[in-house]
């Protein structure tokens, strides 16, 4: 797949030289658009290990992509602070149990 020009300008903002083919090879293997190739970037924040897990993503389901560059707060949701929100309601309504922090 030819990648998008804004794709490559990216690619060449954010990436070293000696791995910017890497880069352009895993997201050529992404069947989607201009759009989710870009939010792989964005979410990558210049991390070539991290392309690959969100170029993984994007072929399993390119709306997780979309969904946690679009939706930041709610793509959070197992942020240590929500986990103990939620923790409180359990013990409220009388749960035996925990959700574990990671």
């Amino acid at each position: 797949m030819k990648l998008p020009s804004s794709v490559l300008e990216n690619v060449r903002r954010e990436f070293a030289a000696d791995c910017r083919e890497e880069i352009i090879t895993l997201l050529s293997t992404v069947e989607n658009s201009e759009k989710v190739l870009l939010y792989i970037l964005k979410l990558a924040a210049g991390d070539k290990a991290k392309v690959r897990e969100f170029v993984e993503e994007a072929k399993r389901d390119c709306r997780n992509i979309i969904f946690w560059v679009e939706n930041p707060a709610e793509a959070k949701l197992d942020t240590p602070e929500k986990i103990d929100e939620f923790n409180k309601m359990l013990n409220k309504f009388g749960a035996n149990f925990q959700i574990p922090k990671k």
